[in-house]
């Protein structure tokens, strides 16, 4: 059983570093090739592209928190004998983890509909 419980910690570490890393790189190529996608003409509804970019932001810090919550809960787990508190579910983990889930999709949302307005 406690195998399966060290599992369930990494799964929940790599599946937000995918969120991170899709949120980031989604964040870094709609900054970078804005000019090239859009071209000449006037950009419509910036405002929900900016919101949308900090929607994204916001989702990488949230996956930055549920790291440092990880890490936290799994040296509570190594420094106590009540190993049976603490598990993946905790609020401190799993809160901040479905923030960032939320606010990721939220951020393509909006660049969606960004692009919508735009093409």
């Amino acid at each position: 059983m406690e195998n399966a419980r060290e599992k369930s910690f990494e799964y929940a570490n790599e599946a937000i570093k995918l969120i991170m890393s899709l949120s980031t790189g989604v964040l870094a190529f709609t900054i970078t090739f804005l000019k090239d996608i859009i071209g000449a003409k006037e950009i419509n509804a910036k405002s929900i592209l900016i919101f949308g970019w900090f929607i994204l932001l916001g989702s990488i810090l949230f996956c930055i928190w549920t790291q440092f919550s990880i890490t936290g809960t799994l040296d509570k787990i190594a420094s106590t004998n009540d190993k049976t508190q603490f598990n993946i579910n905790n609020t401190n983990i799993r809160l901040p983890a479905i923030l960032s889930i939320v606010r990721f999709i939220l951020g393509l949302v909006f660049l969606i509909i960004f692009t919508l307005k735009n093409f």
